[in-house]
């Protein structure tokens, strides 16, 4: 227990994580300070972006952990430290499209294989027998197959509630609604590295099996997702993302199991990884941009852009991009409008909705006194 509590002291004394809880408490700061200013105000607390990146990612990071571990392959500790230092890196560029593990892997072995690495034992990663250049590719290939399925689940958590409203002008001068999925995950994962790179660290605890000396490793890595969506309802959108990279996990997988009849394969796992990314990057980025988008000002009814958390609107089951047409049997095209209709009966309210597939239904909801005002629901301005 003792010699775990070093390697998790050694853990937690990397800045990364700290860096990571400041700069996503800025983005929801950010975030709810253009939600109150366009929309009045804020979807969920300045506070979701920090709970969900530093707590989210704990168990999942764990899991893949231990699939690192029970692979048995030997990670380099060199390649290891500079993806932490890359990750961090794209996270304070705060576009976290770039915070694929993908992407993040395979800069830093570009960076690897193209700087000068420092002097120094804890540096010298090739040079150890117990870690060669080609099962160094190799670890490489299985770390980029397991961080596309921590990848897919981290996406799988998204949801609705994750994506924030805006508003956005047009080329022609009219306002359209846009969502912004924007989350980033600080995930705890543990490695086996060659013993000896620990040589000069007497206190840092260590094992053998059979004549080789091995370590644990853990550093935090940073994991990013970044999309506006236009077209497409977000949870749709995001549903179908993880599964489009789940897929593509599995096929990177398979190559690299077939390592066991050639290490050549461990080569086409990363380029197979690297260009299924950029594809489903650039394929769900061109159908946002080039479609219509389904948030836009409605000549009747009013179309919801927002729901808050708690309220009677989340209650009732109430959606963005469903339209409330009329409000306690009264006609309502303007905010002034539906809350003059609420007022008609305080306590119940009846609501007639159209939803996202076109058919209207009826709703009603009892209303206390302690509830927003305006059931929780914001709308495209006219």
């Amino acid at each position: 227990m003792n010699e775990f509590s070093i390697v998790l002291a050694a853990y937690f004394a990397n800045i990364s994580w700290l860096l990571a809880a400041i700069v996503l408490a800025i983005v929801g700061y950010l975030r709810v300070k253009r939600e109150r200013h366009q929309l009045v105000y804020r979807i969920a607390p300045a506070t979701r972006e920090v709970q969900e990146g530093m707590v989210g990612a704990l168990g999942i990071g764990l899991l893949a952990s231990l699939l690192f571990v029970a692979t048995g392959v030997v990670f380099a500790p060199y390649l290891l430290v500079v993806m932490s230092i890359v990750s961090v890196a794209c996270l304070l560029t705060f576009y976290w499209g770039r915070l694929s593990p993908v992407y993040v892997a395979i800069l830093a072995l570009v960076l690897v294989f193209t700087l000068p690495a420092p002097d120094g034992v804890i540096f010298q990663t090739y040079e150890m027998e117990s870690v060669t250049m080609e099962h160094a590719i190799i670890s490489f290939a299985v770390f980029v197959s397991i961080a596309l399925l921590i990848e897919s689940m981290l996406i799988g958590r998204l949801t609705t509630k994750n994506s924030s409203p805006s508003l956005v002008k047009t080329k022609r001068g009219g306002w359209i609604g846009r969502f912004q999925t924007k989350q980033a995950w600080v995930v705890p994962l543990f490695f086996l590295v060659p013993g000896e790179w620990f040589e000069s660290f007497t206190y840092w605890p260590r094992f053998t099996f059979g004549e080789t000396s091995f370590a644990i490793f853990a550093m935090p890595f940073v994991i990013g997702y970044s999309r506006y969506w236009y077209a497409t309802y977000p949870e749709f959108g995001l549903a179908k993302e993880k599964k489009k990279v789940l897929q593509l996990a599995v096929i990177v997988s398979i190559f690299t199991a077939c390592t066991l009849i050639h290490p050549y394969f461990s080569y086409g796992a990363l380029a197979i990884a690297l260009i299924g990314r950029l594809l489903i990057h650039w394929g769900v980025r061109k159908k946002e941009t080039g479609d219509f988008a389904f948030a836009k000002p409605k000549s009747e009814g009013m179309l919801i852009v927002g729901v808050l958390e708690g309220t009677p609107a989340e209650e009732m089951g109430l959606q963005i991009g469903e339209v409330i047409q009329r409000v306690n049997d009264r006609d309502v095209s303007s905010e002034k409008e539906f809350y003059n209709a609420l007022q008609r009966n305080a306590a119940h309210c009846r609501l007639q909705v159209v939803d996202r597939n076109g058919e209207v239904r009826l709703m009603q909801q009892v209303v206390y006194a302690d509830d927003h005002y305006k059931l929780g629901l914001l709308f495209m301005p006219k």
